[in-house]
C-alpha cells in the first residue's frame, strides 16, 4: 500500500498541507512525498515491522538522496532487530541494495550483526552458547544477495 501512496503522491500537482499552527501551505505532489519519507524515516521502527517497511521500500521508485536517507534508517534498525528476524531482515535489505549503495549496506549489515551476535552473547550466562541458525542465516542471506547480481 505505501509504494502505491508515495506513487499516487507525487502524481498530484499540489497538495494543501495544515500546518501545526493552523496555517495553509501548499506543496508540489513530490514535495510531500519527500516529507512522508522523511517523517517515517524520522519515526521509531517497531521490530515486527521492519521487515514490511523495507519491502515496502524495495517497490517503491525512490531517488538518490531518498535512497540514502532509507539506507540508513535500515541500516540503524539491524542493532534493535531480534535473532529471529535476522535472516529476514538481511534477505529484505539485500533486495533494496540493488537500488545502489551495495556496499554501503553490506558493510552496515555487517557492523550491525557484530554488534547483535556480541550483545547475544554477553547476555548468556556462563556455559550456555547462541544457537548458530541465526549467524548461518545472516550469511546465507548475504551470499544470496550477493549472487543475485551475478
Amino acid at each position: 500500500m505505501l509504494p502505491k501512496l508515495l506513487a499516487f503522491l507525487n502524481k498530484m500537482k499540489e497538495i494543501q498541507v495544515t500546518n501545526s499552527d493552523g496555517s495553509v501551505e501548499t506543496l508540489s505532489g513530490s514535495e510531500w512525498r519527500c516529507l512522508v519519507i522523511d517523517k517515517i524515516c524520522s519515526s521509531r521502527w517497531r521490530s515486527p515491522l521492519i521487515i514490511g517497511l523495507i519491502g515496502a521500500f524495495c517497490e517503491t521508485d525512490i531517488d538518490t538522496s531518498q535512497f540514502e536517507l532509507v539506507s540508513e534508517k535500515m541500516i540503524r534498525q539491524i542493532a534493535n532487530v531480534e535473532t529471529n528476524i535476522l535472516g529476514s531482515v538481511v534477505r529484505q535489505l539485500m533486495v533494496f541494495a540493488q537500488k545502489g549503495n551495495k556496499n554501503g549496506i553490506l558493510k552496515g549489515l555487517c557492523d550491525g550483526a557484530q554488534k547483535i551476535f556480541y550483545n547475544v552473547k554477553q547476555d548468556l550466562e556462563p556455559g550456555m552458547t547462541i544457537s548458530n541458525d541465526a549467524e548461518g542465516q545472516f550469511i546465507v542471506q548475504i551470499l544470496y544477495g550477493i549472487r543475485q547480481d551475478e
